[in-house]
């Protein structure tokens, strides 16, 4: 939204800059103008509402005093299209935005700044509706503009560069979003310098790519200096220093490293805590994010007051029936069972049956399906008793009972590899 709102005054700014130039005979109608800056003042206020009949009402009038052709009018289709886009309204926004950028091609010609910008922005639009396939040819068109009237290096090229790369991350093509991601670093690093609080979204980006494709060598110091802006910029019990956190607790633990990412999903804990208070629904994230350092470094005994407070939340919030107790109830019986405390946990996972029975129904999938809080506990003795593909043969086995087997799962880290 923040991004949207600058791009609105500078685009602005940019065409108000070629309306000026305009010959005097096609000069700026006052009534006109005046309902525009009036719309624009209501939309830097974030009062989207209001601003859309102003602007609707100064488009309609320049139509009929400047004509379909004048650079003034793209100045006022573009406002509509903004507040359009601002409001979630994409396909209402869609010609607007098409209709700017044909104003503005035919007045101006196809190299200039302003023709770059609406085609970043209604890239980003694309973008937004996933139509990608459309979006990246835009996103190229602007980026060639840009980079032919400003330069290679210059700051407005960044948004180009940004929005292409993301195209290509979300259609798989992960490789060819580094480049483009190194370039926007480098960019405002040069501009902004190495600590300034504008380059954490920039670090954070590269660094994931670095991540999806098996560097986390070299992901994990960009995700440091994330941390260490972000806690220069907003302080150390800030929630985005908590996502920093998590976001290199993830590479320590795809590497191995559980240890360390221990005392980071601790001061996650702490942060959401201090802000949300320690009974609200987030707190039961990083408990889980704990828990499962715990477990991969076989800490089960850490890992039951974590599972209870978890359990106590959501009892809380949610209901002593919802599912999501009987999953935190699996994972609470599954560490029972790693301590060889198998009479524990027998009550546990027959609380578990009987919720998902009176959630799902007792032939419901989900029943049958395994249960992730089992993953790997072969792993640690082979006469831990096999577990089964669903809560009742679980229940039957603890029992005595014949029970099908299930095959070995695999690492619950080995989806982030």
């Amino acid at each position: 939204m923040r991004a949207m709102a600058c791009a609105f005054a500078a685009c602005l700014l940019i065409l108000a800059i070629v309306v000026r130039t305009a010959p005097a005979a096609v000069q700026s109608d006052g009534e006109v103008e005046a309902l525009h800056e009036q719309a624009a003042e209501l939309y830097r206020a974030r009062k989207y509402g209001e601003a859309m009949p102003i602007a609707q009402q100064a488009l309609a009038l320049g139509e009929q005093r400047l004509g379909p052709g004048d650079v003034r009018f793209g100045k006022l289709l573009y406002g509509v299209a903004l507040l359009h886009d601002v409001q979630g309204r994409y396909a209402e926004a869609e010609p607007f935005y098409q209709r700017t950028l044909a104003v503005l091609e035919k007045a101006r010609g196809p190299d200039h700044v302003p023709v770059g910008k609406v085609l970043n922005d209604l890239a980003g639009l694309y973008t937004r509706l996933k139509r990608h396939a459309e979006a990246e040819p835009l996103y190229q068109r602007s980026l060639a503009v840009l980079e032919k009237v400003l330069g290679p290096d210059h700051a407005d090229v960044t948004d180009a560069l940004d929005g292409l790369a993301l195209v290509y991350r979300v259609q798989r093509r992960v490789g060819e979003a580094i480049p483009l991601y190194q370039r926007v670093l480098a960019i405002r690093e040069k501009e902004k310098g190495a600590d300034h609080p504008d380059l954490a979204t920039a670090l954070n980006n590269l660094a994931i790519v670095y991540r999806a494709l098996g560097r986390s060598a070299e992901a994990e110091p960009l995700f440091q200096r994330v941390l260490a802006i972000t806690e220069k910029a907003k302080g150390a019990d800030h929630p985005d220093v908590a996502a920093a956190l998590e976001r290199l607790a993830v590479v320590y633990e795809v590497a191995g490293r559980y240890a360390e990412a221990e005392p980071l999903y601790k001061r996650s804990l702490a942060i959401t805590e201090k802000s949300l208070g320690p009974d609200d629904p987030d707190v039961r994230r990083w408990l889980d994010k704990l828990a499962q350092a715990y477990q991969m470094q076989d800490r089960h005994a850490d890992n039951e007051p974590l599972y209870l407070r978890a359990i106590a939340i959501i009892e809380k919030t949610q209901g002593p029936d919802h599912p999501d107790v009987a999953a935190q109830l699996d994972k609470l019986a599954h560490v029972n069972q790693m301590q060889r405390r198998y009479a524990d946990a027998e009550p546990l996972l027959e609380r578990a049956l009987a919720i998902m029975e009176k959630a799902r129904g007792p032939d419901h999938p989900d029943l049958r399906r395994p249960s992730t809080g089992w993953r790997g506990t072969m792993r640690h003795s082979a006469s831990i008793p096999r577990p089964s593909c669903c809560f009742s043969a679980r229940l039957s086995l603890w029992k005595g009972r014949e029970a099908p087997s299930m095959p070995m799962f695999e690492s619950p880290w080995a989806s982030l590899l």
